[in-house]
């Protein structure tokens, strides 16, 4: 497989990879393995976050007063 870069990318990459003694293949097969994993996590929070908004939007009252009611805002 054959890639075109920037001459100073390719130093860059190649410099990073023998750092963690791997070959360049193996390095960027981890690059895109992390942000693969990065977007799914991302995802993943994403729907838990919105979920949580629904049902905290649509919880049965707790009989609490809220600050603004007490105030009689």
């Amino acid at each position: 497989m054959s890639i075109s870069t920037h001459p100073e990318l390719e130093t860059k990459i190649r410099a990073l990879a023998e750092a963690k003694g791997l070959s360049i293949e193996a390095y960027l097969e981890r690059l895109v393995q992390a942000d693969r994993q990065g977007t799914e996590e991302l995802e993943a929070l994403a729907l838990e976050g919105s979920s949580l908004a629904l049902r905290s939007r649509w919880a049965p009252p707790t009989g609490k007063t809220s600050i603004a009611n007490s105030m009689n805002v």
